[in-house]
């Protein structure tokens, strides 16, 4: 039976506040409906918005962050032709793109005569600088809601680096502090921060770097995925029937740091199967291997399952 501490992290993605069903069902599609589903969704990149020139310092193909003021609306003749936005500075003009962009909203998100930051990649088109469908467009006082380290996940169809984004930040607000069940020395052995931490540094990537594997937010979290795989594979064992000669055979893996945690998790499974299935223990015993790489020791369970 899972720990009670535990449920709020197998709740379905729809309790986040914010995420309707058709965000839902992207979601679903892409990670799985459970918020720790959502939450095992890495980043695979981020996107750095600290670059904030005038319009004449913006260079094409960067992404640039620019306080601009609205000066026309141009709507397209037909849906076929983009409606732009013309916004400039004392250095120049920076035209705002939308394909089958909705007037009142653009009216609304970018008044006449008013400032606005807006973010997004610099093109050049005609020999003028344009932005199409900008990331973000806020007022001046709503600047602290723009992210200046953005982190970039995988997509799928229908579903917006924005949403996706807005659907991790609340999965990240109700992310429940569990009590740490690693070994004290090993963990401050090996840098790594507690279960909470890395989670929310696995997400909050400030470089590239931040995205390696072997950083000790992400390292943290895979020995945990690898840790508990080998404990839902363990509690699988069908008491019943585990029979030694039986030659359709299951693998169970654990990987330990050390001899010595070797010999804590054999320890562990001798106190509960010794006493409660010693038929389960004599098999284990029986087929139990024992091989090294490097500071990894490996143990290999191999038991019959009927």
């Amino acid at each position: 039976m899972r720990p009670e501490r535990l449920y709020a992290l197998f709740k379905d993605v729809a309790s986040i506040k914010g995420i309707g069903s058709r965000l839902r069902l992207y979601l679903e599609r892409l990670t799985g409906a459970r918020l720790i589903d959502l939450l095992w969704h890495l980043p695979s990149g981020i996107i750095d918005r600290r670059f904030r020139p005038k319009i004449d310092e913006a260079k094409p193909g960067q992404i640039a962050t620019l306080e601009v003021t609205v000066e026309k609306h141009i709507k397209g003749r037909d849906k076929r032709v983009p409606y732009r936005v013309i916004t400039g500075d004392e250095t120049g003009k920076l035209t705002l793109v939308f394909f089958r962009g909705d007037e009142d909203y653009l009216l609304g998100k970018l008044p006449l005569d008013e400032k606005r930051i807006v973010s997004g990649r610099v093109e050049r088109y005609g020999g003028k600088l344009q932005m199409t469908h900008p990331d973000h467009m806020v007022a001046l006082d709503e600047l602290d809601q723009l992210p200046i380290i953005e982190p970039v996940y995988p997509l799928t169809q229908g579903l917006t680096l924005k949403a996706l984004a807005k659907a991790m930040r609340g999965a990240l607000e109700i992310l429940p502090d569990l009590p740490e069940w690693l070994d004290g020395p090993y963990l401050k052995k090996q840098q790594w921060p507690g279960w909470q931490e890395a989670v929310r540094l696995a997400h909050e990537p400030l470089a590239p770097a931040d995205l390696d594997p072997l950083t000790p937010a992400r390292a943290r979290l895979a020995y945990d995925e690898l840790l508990a795989n080998g404990t839902i594979l363990a509690y699988e064992v069908s008491f019943q029937y585990v029979h030694t000669e039986d030659p359709r055979y299951r693998y169970v893996w654990y990987i330990a740091p050390s001899a010595d945690a070797v010999d804590k998790v054999n320890e562990a499974y001798t106190a509960v199967f010794e006493k409660e299935a010693p038929a389960i223990f004599a098999a284990l015993s029986a087929v139990a291997i024992r091989s090294e790489h490097r500071d990894v020791f490996r143990r290999v369970l191999k038991y019959a399952h009927k």
